[in-house]
């Protein structure tokens, strides 16, 4: 080349010239052969000697073959590549900006970060070639084919886009404020994150609302005011709920409905075994493996979420309506002033009866009192040895109405520990009576490894006459041989008071234990305004009422509660709310019932005795409250 520009005068010829014609064969043959960092200093080298650039330079480069070459990083400013073939050729970083590549064919070049501003790309074929992080601003693109290019966080401002095919492109986290989109084709385009947002440009002349519905996905775009993006791309939230079977359809209906609403959201919904799913939920907390959301019993809130395992949703929760909620469902939820979780319903116990077998003993309306109800659990029992007259699982839960009866309970004021009082010994030791004297209840049973068959099952099969239940009881018992074709034998009524003569107690006090389930949000979730977009449509008043149809269960919105309260078994059972006593609200109340369970089967299997098993468990607590 140097002997070209010496002795032939090469800087003086025109392209047309033989001497040029030879030089331009020179150069492509060199740019094929040549490195990227070497090519760099030829193309330098040639823009020094004025022998390539814009029409009329004396190597014209234009409809000539690149393929493959590397020219990465590479000065192509202000040249005339109209028509060239640059299929397949390394350009990352390269300077085009201001070049005429109108009608070139770039398909599957590498064109990323490089500077193609102001650029001419008319009729330019860039189909799969990668754009990203390319600056494209006020380029040319007019009628260019870009179908499955890679434009992810490339700058288009000002571009002109008009009549372009950008089908299946994608364009995610793209600048296009000001761009002209005119006619582009926008198909299958991603434009996630993408910057549309020049309301003054992007008008009807520039862009339609149509060519915005055709792309597949504008999630978190910036738009001009006017539009809207329908096509979100999906995303799934994990969710975690912990219903039993027969009250599983509704809650698979309404998370359909709430897809439905919702085509952006997909719930993929995990039915968890309930007495699995807090230590289940811990273990995958730790690990960052949680589900977005979990159907939490109302124990476990406080508990997760001083263990940073919730997300807050203060910030959110204003989109909802907190004052259509129960007070005292929403304070499970609140920890420290902040709110973890919405409410989905509350429940407490309450004496659940076959009618028919009371009424085979001669017995005509449910017990009133702890003594009442030991007498009749008898006279079943004579009337009809094969069934029993009464049945509990053994649980801490299910144990505590009989503590609350005789003055008992769990914490006092000021947490101030009742589990070993004089009342809660005496409830034990009536229970015990009914299972070891007045054998009432299903003989060598195991409590610390858990009945055989539950309460609830052997009272739906009609072999035991009364048990403590809850509403969510009432779906399973109510599909049971006892009750499907008779529901009207499902007797429920308050939890036997105390009697007349006891010491430790008021004549006629009763007590039953609250509970309920929240929806909370895991703190490690990736979607967290999708998460209580779906946990506020699980809590609506809607949901709530549809949920308390199908599984007679207690809404936790006032609105809600309102709406049911002539139902037949709910109805029986809010009106017997006011024998409700609230659990604890504290981090260490699910720790409570883990080290109470131990005690009641300690007992109930004859381990120790009621007043020795139960001081065992105020020990317990007291070390736990103690560390909080």
């Amino acid at each position: 080349m140097q002997d070209l520009l010496v002795n032939h005068s090469l800087s003086n010829s025109s392209s047309a010239d033989e001497i040029s014609q030879a030089a331009r064969e020179q150069t492509l043959t060199t740019l094929r052969r040549l490195d990227a960092g070497r090519n760099e200093i030829v193309v330098q080298f040639l823009r020094d000697a004025h022998l390539i650039g814009m029409q009329g330079a004396v190597i014209d480069l234009s409809n000539t073959d690149l393929s493959n070459d590397d020219l990465s990083g590479a000065d192509l400013s202000g040249i005339d590549l109209a028509g060239v073939t640059l299929t397949g050729a390394q350009l990352a970083g390269a300077d085009l900006s201001s070049a005429d590549l109108s009608g070139a064919d770039l398909g599957g070049a590498d064109l990323s970060a490089a500077d193609l501003s102001n650029a001419y790309l008319f009729g330019a074929r860039l189909n799969g070639t990668d754009l990203s992080g390319a600056v494209l601003s006020g380029a040319t693109l007019t009628s260019a084919f870009l179908g499955g290019t890679n434009m992810n966080g490339a700058i288009l401002t000002g571009a002109f886009l008009n009549g372009a095919n950008l089908t299946g492109a994608q364009l995610n986290g793209a600048h296009l404020s000001g761009a002209d989109l005119v006619d582009a084709g926008l198909a299958h385009t991603d434009m996630s994150g993408a910057d549309l947002s020049d309301a003054d440009l992007l008008s009807a002349a520039s862009l339609t609302q149509d060519q915005l519905d055709a792309v597949s996905s504008c999630t978190f775009a910036t738009l001009a005011t006017g539009y809207k993006c329908h096509h979100n791309a999906a995303i799934t939230l994990t969710y975690w709920y912990t219903e039993a079977p027969a009250e599983v359809p509704v809650i698979l209906k309404l998370i359909r409905e709430f897809e439905r609403q919702n085509p952006d959201i997909h719930i993929d919904a995990v039915n968890k075994n309930y007495y699995q799913t807090e230590s289940a939920f811990e273990y995958a907390a730790e690990g960052d493996r949680a589900p977005d959301v979990l159907r939490s019993d109302v124990s476990w809130v406080a508990q997760f979420a001083s263990q940073g395992y919730l997300l807050n949703i203060d910030s959110y929760i204003s989109q909802d309506d907190p004052s259509d909620y129960l007070s005292a469902a929403l304070a499970y939820d609140d920890y420290n002033g902040n709110y973890y979780g919405l409410p989905q319903v509350t429940d407490f116990l309450a004496l659940l009866y076959n009618k028919t077998e009371l009424e085979n003993a001669g017995i005509a309306s449910p017990p009133a009192t702890m003594a009442d109800f030991e007498r009749d659990a008898e006279k079943v029992v004579q009337s009809n040895p094969k069934i029993h007259g009464f049945e509990t699982d053994g649980t801490a839960y299910d144990v505590l109405p009989f503590l609350y009866a005789f003055g008992g309970g769990m914490l006092g004021q000021h947490n101030n520990i009742l589990v070993d009082s004089n009342g809660s010994v005496k409830g034990l030791e009536f229970l015990l009576k009914l299972q070891n004297v007045d054998k009432v209840m299903p003989a060598n049973v195991n409590f610390s490894t858990g009945p055989v068959s539950s309460p609830v099952t052997d009272f739906t099969n009609g072999m035991t006459a009364m048990i403590f239940g809850g509403p969510y009881d009432v779906p399973g018992i109510l599909a049971g041989p006892s009750f499907k074709n008779h529901p009207g034998n499902l007797g429920i009524a308050s939890i036997p008071a105390c009697p007349a003569g006891i010491p430790t107690c008021r004549a006629g006090e009763t007590g039953s234990p609250s509970g309920g389930q929240s929806y909370v949000i895991s703190a490690g979730t990736t979607h967290p305004r999708e998460a209580f977009k779906f946990i506020s449509f699980m809590s609506s008043t809607a949901s709530q009422v549809a949920i308390a149809k199908a599984n007679h269960t207690l809404p936790t919105r006032i609105s809600a509660r309102d709406a049911v309260r002539g139902e037949g078994f709910i109805s029986e059972f809010l009106n017997l709310a006011h024998t409700v006593f609230p659990q604890p609200v504290i981090p260490q109340d699910g720790d409570l019932f883990d080290a109470f369970d131990p005690g009641i089967a300690a007992a109930l299997d004859g381990v120790q005795s009621p007043g020795a098993a139960l001081t065992t468990v105020a020990d317990a607590w007291k070390q736990l409250l103690a560390s909080s």
